[in-house]
């Protein structure tokens, strides 16, 4: 037996697996100030109940804000929520301090596929979770937040 044909349809596989439908998905959801714990908690519960095993957690971070991190696994998926990640500009435009930072008002969420042999489930739990965080009343969107500059601001 051949090693590279049988390489060939291993890479062939992989590819497969990684590309087309099964593309990662991603999308973003935007709070008040106050409402990042609530969505951390109700992201730990839609994993859950969408069956896939929530791997949570969270850490203070220089500026007294929160990081919030959601992993969770399962029916061939990997969820994962954290706090969309501001540059210098866009924290100013935000009004935030002139630095990097997390931000406290906006969470990315990205779904790809873990398992190389299950089926494509990447789109579907995508649609559970925008479906399940619009009925609790988050606003869920395709682009992320963009602040507007301030009189004056470049």
């Amino acid at each position: 037996m051949k090693l590279l044909p049988l390489t060939t349809v291993a890479t062939a596989c992989l590819g497969a697996a990684c590309s087309g439908s099964g593309a990662p998905e991603n999308f973003y959801v935007v709070v008040a100030p106050t409402e990042a714990e609530q969505y951390y908690h109700d992201m730990i519960d839609l994993v859950a109940q969408h069956g896939l095993e929530p791997k949570p957690g969270s850490t203070k971070d220089p500026w007294g804000g929160t990081l919030y991190v959601v992993e969770g696994k399962g029916r061939g998926v990997r969820v994962w929520s954290v706090n969309a990640l501001l540059t210098e500009r866009q924290s100013r435009v935000c009004g935030g301090p002139n630095q990097t930072r997390n931000d406290p008002r906006q969470f990315t969420v990205r779904v790809s596929n873990w398992s190389l042999f299950r089926g494509d489930e990447v789109s579907a739990v995508t649609s559970e979770l925008m479906t399940g965080l619009r009925e609790k009343g988050y606003d869920v969107r395709t682009q992320h937040r963009d602040c507007e500059a301030p009189p004056g601001a470049q």
